[in-house]
C-alpha cells in the first residue's frame, strides 16, 4: 500500500493538524490502525495522537482518500475527540454483547409484565 499526503493544514485553535491523504495499490481497503501507522510515520508524529477521521473508497478503483487529524498531545485530543473515534482508530471493537448481555441477578419478568 502506497499513502501519500495530499494536503496539510495546522489547526492551532485545536492544536492539531489536518492530513487529506490518498492510498494507492491496495487489494483491499486498509484498516485504520493500519492508515494510522502509515500517516504518523509519513508525518513524523506518534500513531497513538493520529486520528483517522473519514476514508472514501470508489467503486471498481483502489484508490482511497481520507482524512485525518494529528494532535499535539493527547490531553488536546480526549478533550475534542469523541471517545468512540478514539477506539475506533486505534482498533479497538467494543462488542454489542456486552449491552445486550441480561442481568444475572435480575428477577424473571411476572406474566403481568410480560402481558403490557
Amino acid at each position: 500500500m502506497d499513502v501519500r499526503i495530499t494536503q496539510k493544514q495546522k489547526n492551532p485553535a485545536l492544536k492539531r493538524e489536518e492530513i487529506k491523504f490518498e492510498a494507492k495499490e491496495s487489494k483491499t481497503t486498509p484498516t485504520r490502525k493500519e492508515l494510522r501507522e502509515k500517516i504518523a510515520a509519513l508525518n513524523g508524529s506518534k500513531p497513538e495522537l493520529v486520528i483517522i477521521e473519514k476514508i472514501s473508497t470508489r467503486f471498481g478503483s483502489t484508490a482511497i482518500d481520507g482524512t485525518a487529524f494529528a494532535y499535539e498531545n493527547e490531553e488536546n485530543m480526549k478533550k475534542t475527540e469523541l471517545e468512540h473515534l478514539i477506539n475506533k482508530s486505534a482498533g479497538i471493537k467494543k462488542g454489542k454483547e456486552e449491552k445486550t448481555k441480561p442481568k444475572e441477578n435480575a428477577p424473571a419478568p411476572t406474566k403481568k409484565e410480560e402481558a403490557k
